[in-house]
């Protein structure tokens, strides 16, 4: 390439009016273009904008969402627990019980061995008269003591008894 010198040309005012036109014109064009790829960039620049912020909010939903799906599984376990709990009580509270009552049972077993005898003996004086008045006897005879005296007198007579140290006079207490 070489350097042409151009000699001082001079162009008419409608031809230079008509270049500038032209310049003018293709500037405006240039312009609309750049000003078109700013609003293209932009529109990109805001959409993308608008993309991350809507994951933003779909990851923070999906955060939340698996969140209260970890406290339900707790909460879950705690009144799996629980129950757990109740139901064990309930099978202690039965055991509990039904012992009580096997204890109820051998202690009503065992206060019948316990007054057995006498309920025995019972049922004899009851059917056996006879044997009352040989067991009032037999108390009265045990009652006795080696250095006892009696004194026998006929009906309505008092005795008097005699002690070491004097003679006291009896009284008939049952008129």
């Amino acid at each position: 390439m070489r350097n042409v010198a151009v000699p001082q040309i001079t162009i008419s005012p409608e031809v230079q009016a008509g270049l500038d036109a032209i310049v003018q014109s293709r500037l405006a064009t240039e312009k609309a273009k750049q000003d078109a790829e700013k609003a293209k960039q932009e529109a990109i620049a805001q959409q993308a904008v608008e993309e991350g912020r809507i994951r933003v909010d779909q990851a923070k939903l999906q955060e939340e969402a698996r969140q209260q799906a970890i406290l339900q599984d707790i909460k879950r376990q705690q009144l799996e627990a629980e129950l757990a709990v109740i139901e064990q009580e309930k099978v202690n509270t039965e055991a509990q019980l039904e012992l009580t009552n096997l204890q109820q049972q051998v202690a009503d077993e065992q206060a019948l061995v316990d007054i057995a005898k006498e309920l025995a003996l019972a049922a004899l004086y009851e059917k056996y008269p006879s044997f009352v008045a040989l067991q009032i006897a037999l108390a009265n005879a045990a009652a006795i003591k080696p250095t006892d005296k009696f004194i026998f007198t006929q009906e309505g007579v008092f005795p008097n008894l005699i002690f070491s140290n004097g003679t006291l006079p009896t009284f008939n207490v049952n008129p």
